[in-house]
Order: C-alpha cells, then structure tokens, then sequence
C-alpha cells in the first residue's frame, strides 16, 4: 500500500485530499457549528469531489480493461456508476443547503442517487466476480452454511438496530420504503462481497485480491454510513458535517482508492504483455 502511494500520483492526490478534507472535518466539529454555512459548504466539498473524481476515474479503468464487451470492464463501470449516483446525491443535498438555504430533505430527489447505488454495487460486485476467475460452489456443506449465514447475519443486525421497534406512517410510504431499502439492500450487496471472498480465497492469491479486498471494505464502509444516517435521523440527530458525513467520505475515498487500483493493475498488465 505504501509503495502504491509513492508510485501513484492519482493514489498520492486522493491521499492527500482525505487527510486535509479530515483536517477540516475536525476542526469543523471541534468548533460546536451545526447547520450553519461552514456545515454546508463541508458536505458540498466532500460529497462532490471524490465521487465524481472516483467516478471519472473507474469509467477511465473501465475502458483500459475493455469496456462493455469485457466482464471486468462493465464491472468497473458499475461501480463507477454507484458513486457517480452518490455524487449525483450529494450535488442535490448541497444545492438544498447552500442555493435554497434548507436542511436535508428526507425522502428528496438525492435519494434516487442514493438508492440507485445500491444496484450498482451489487451488479459490479457480481460482475466483478465473475471477471476474476471467481467460481463459488455452494456443493459442499461448508458453503452452503457460508451462504446462508452472511446474509442472514447482517439482515439480522440491519433489523435489530435501526428497524426493531420501526413505527409504520403509511401516510409516508416512498420514506417507508427507503427505511427498509437502504438496510436491507446494503446488506445483500455486502453479503455477495464476503461471500465471494470467503469462498473465493485461492482465485483471489493472485493478482486481483488486493483490488477485491479494497473494495469489500469500501462497501462495508457504505453500509455503516447509510445505517448510522438512517439511526441518526430518526432520532433527531444528524446536521451536515457530523460523523455520517465523514462515514460517506471514507467510504467515496476507499471505492475511489479502489478502483485507482483496478486502473494501475490493467496499465501493469498491458506493460507485461
């Protein structure tokens, strides 16, 4: 990892924009603002750039591993279009913040990106698995428990933290639906990721398990961040720039990291051939 900074300059620049962007995350919170301009003007800074440079950059991969009519090339491009469906998100927040002057709706026009990750990621998870020379077998016992116990184990905490107890206003039935959607939906995009790991580790002793690993831990870093929003808003609790902003930057900064990687390991495999 540390060579892949130094040798990078797309690695060193992500780099160095999440350690400032950290920076100012800490001194905005140390300074007790909540909802005020410097608040907005965070999350329009954070939430655009890094998605949209990550975005670029995948689609960029994408083409270096043959675009469309590769596997690998339309799974980067899946992942690529979950986080430009997350910038699409944050440009929507930002301009209800910063040009409107409102807080954060919920539902709003921003979840159509928001949500549309969710597909995304679990097509480009997929296809990505595939890519790899990834075959899960569900024949033997041990795979068959591994199936049925990462889905069900993280439906299970998605449910007991932030749907146990869920008041029902069918009045609002589009909000009760992205209740449910996001926790649920994330967890099975998450489920496929460790499932394919752990059933998949000899395939992934080559040259795609750090780039795969990457990307697990960027998916499980949404996940937290779309939970804790969802728990935080339904008590009252979330302003712009609070700890679930900085859940969604680690988890855009990690996807970009990631797909950075994918880009770097088709130039590696062009220049050995």
């Amino acid at each position: 990892m540390v060579a892949t900074i130094k040798n990078n300059k797309l690695t060193s620049l992500v780099i160095g924009f999440f350690v400032l962007v950290t920076v100012w995350w800490i001194a905005l919170n140390l300074s007790g603002e909540q909802g005020g301009f410097d608040n907005y003007l965070f999350g329009a800074v954070y939430g655009t750039t890094v998605s949209l440079f990550g975005g670029i950059v995948g689609l960029v991969a994408a083409k270096q591993w043959g675009g469309w009519k590769s596997l690998m090339g339309r799974a980067i491009m899946f992942l690529s279009f979950g986080l430009l469906a997350e910038f699409f998100g944050q440009t929507v927040n930002s301009c209800y913040n910063l040009i409107l002057g409102v807080e954060i709706l919920y539902p709003s026009l921003g979840d159509v990106g928001f949500f549309g990750n969710i597909p995304f990621y679990l097509i480009g998870i997929i296809l990505l698995a595939m890519a790899s020379g990834v075959k899960i077998s569900l024949k033997s016992f041990y795979s068959q428990i591994q199936a049925v116990i990462f889905p069900v184990t993280l439906l299970f905490f998605s449910y007991m933290l932030f749907l146990r107890g869920y008041e029902f206003d069918w009045s609002k039935p589009l909000t009760i639906f992205l209740d449910f959607g996001y926790p649920l939906g994330q967890a099975l995009y998450v489920s496929v990721a460790l499932l394919t790991y752990s059933l998949s580790r000899k395939v992934l002793g080559g040259i795609m398990r750090n780039q795969i690993t990457f990307l697990l831990v960027a998916f499980v870093a949404q996940y937290l961040a779309d939970s804790t929003f969802l728990f935080y808003n339904a008590n009252g609790m979330y302003y712009v720039g609070n700890i679930v902003d900085y859940l969604y930057f680690v988890s855009y900064t990690l996807m970009t990291l990631g797909l950075i990687k994918l880009r770097m390991t088709a130039q590696s495999l062009r220049r050995s051939n």
